[in-house]
């Protein structure tokens, strides 16, 4: 056993559900975030989950700061948690969340993998200004992509220690993914090794492993376009890639095979008393041009 696992018992090391012998636990509260998620926050914190919807919180795992960030002391604290909730002392940032649900949470209904869901969200940068986004309204929150500690060497580890399932998912998310030097060499280390993407982007920024991976359909896309018109895009965002975006679209969605399982789905928003029938038909035109799917909010 790693020096850093001492002290926890075999039921609550390796993949944090059960020992070796593949015993089922007793029933407890907990939901699959906690026994197979990780989060990368802008607070340079790693999470089960992003947020508990009931509070606002979510446990802290370990700091991640970089260099010093070890997947030991990650597994073993999400060991501790498991254990707490075993015990019935629910974690306070657990609390009233709509996910927890009590279960065996045992390896043959989550499988052998200690990882099969991460959400990257670890800087906040973002080539546009987008008048709703909280790096805009809350800039306290912000985290720069300049000071973002470095993901590749990590997930490669992952992968080599068999600790990531082949079968995750991975999201990225945070500030405009596209932006990070790692984006690329990591999207393509996952595809290659058979992880499923999501990628939220406002696509100023082709990318090559995106096209790769909707080749492969190994990536779902979940494209902030938010207008349909160069005035309103303007308004929105404090600058014009209009007519790029729809461009850079239409060659995603022209890489997706017809028979794909994941989409290509522009975003658009809608206020609510100023949905004109002309503006959701150009909304549909310009996701028709390049065959995406439209999504409200």
């Amino acid at each position: 056993m790693d020096t850093a696992m001492a002290g926890v018992s075999d039921d609550d090391v390796g993949f944090g559900i059960v020992g070796a012998s593949g015993k089922a636990a007793k029933k407890y509260l907990s939901c699959r975030y906690i026994e197979r998620g990780i989060v990368f926050q802008p607070a340079r914190i790693v999470t089960p989950c992003c947020v508990n919807p009931a509070n606002g919180l979510s446990p802290e795992l370990v700091p991640f700061n970089g260099g010093s960030f070890s997947i030991d002391a990650m597994l073993e604290a999400r060991a501790q948690l498991i254990k707490r909730h075993k015990a019935g002392d629910i974690a306070k940032e657990c609390q009233g969340c709509p996910r927890l649900t009590e279960a065996e949470w045992n390896t043959e209904q989550m499988g052998e993998y200690a990882i099969d869901e991460v959400t990257i969200a670890h800087f906040t940068s973002c080539n546009i200004r987008c008048n709703y986004c909280y790096t805009v309204t809350r800039p306290e929150w912000t985290a720069p992509l300049s000071k973002a500690p470095r993901l590749l060497p990590l997930f490669q580890q992952l992968i080599d220690r068999k600790l990531l399932a082949p079968y995750a998912t991975v999201k990225f998310s945070g500030g405009e993914p596209t932006l990070s030097p790692e984006f690329e060499p990591l999207l393509t280390l996952l595809n290659n090794y058979g992880v499923c993407s999501i990628v939220y982007t406002n696509a100023t920024k082709r990318s090559d492993a995106i096209i790769d991976a909707l080749k492969r359909d190994k990536v779902e896309l979940i494209c902030g376009i938010d207008a349909a018109s160069i005035k309103t895009y303007k308004a929105i965002k404090k600058m014009n890639y209009h007519d790029k975006v729809w461009n850079v679209l239409a060659e995603y969605c022209a890489a997706l095979p017809s028979d794909a399982v994941n989409k290509v789905w522009a975003k658009f928003i809608f206020l609510l008393g100023k949905l004109s029938g002309s503006r959701a038909l150009r909304a549909t035109r310009c996701c028709g041009g390049c065959q995406t799917r439209l999504l409200r909010s």
